[in-house]
């Protein structure tokens, strides 16, 4: 009957252990800064620093290397290569392509920030929502004031 006893208080601890862990995770997470941000589908609250983004435009490919960010997933066309866009290598997942991107690759990435074409993603901004924060951008036929 002790053995049993002790089997008992052994594992209460261990899933007390688990649950204060797991709560202090998610204050973690929650304590993170964000901003909200509008965009063509709303408004958004991202990620201050966003170290995760997944591109599903080329010109959001550019405008993120221009702030010295590297995207886990980029949208791509019969294998473009990036590297001519950028000039320079860069090492990501393709996520399908622009017009079709693959959402279980991106949820694979575990993204913290989705960058979409307002034009092109608008139909699908909900399921990437639920994916990550998501923005939509005009980035087709947008004008330079707009991108």
């Amino acid at each position: 009957m002790r053995r049993k006893t002790w089997m008992t208080a052994l594992t209460l601890l261990v899933l007390s252990s688990l649950m204060l862990a797991a709560c202090s995770g998610q204050a973690e997470q929650t304590n993170e800064k964000t901003r909200t941000i509008t965009h063509e589908a709303g408004k958004t609250k991202v990620p201050e620093h966003p170290k995760k983004v997944v591109a599903l435009e080329y010109s959001f490919v550019d405008a993120l290397d221009e702030l010295g960010i590297t995207p886990v997933g980029i949208a791509q066309e019969n294998k473009t290569d990036v590297s001519g866009l950028l000039g320079k290598d860069i090492a990501f997942t393709e996520v399908g392509t622009r017009q079709q991107p693959n959402l279980e690759v991106i949820s694979s990435l575990q993204p913290d920030l989705i960058i979409g074409d307002f034009n092109r993603h608008k139909g699908i901004y909900k399921q990437l929502q639920k994916i990550a924060p998501t923005i939509i951008l005009k980035s087709r036929n947008a004008t330079y004031e707009e991108n």
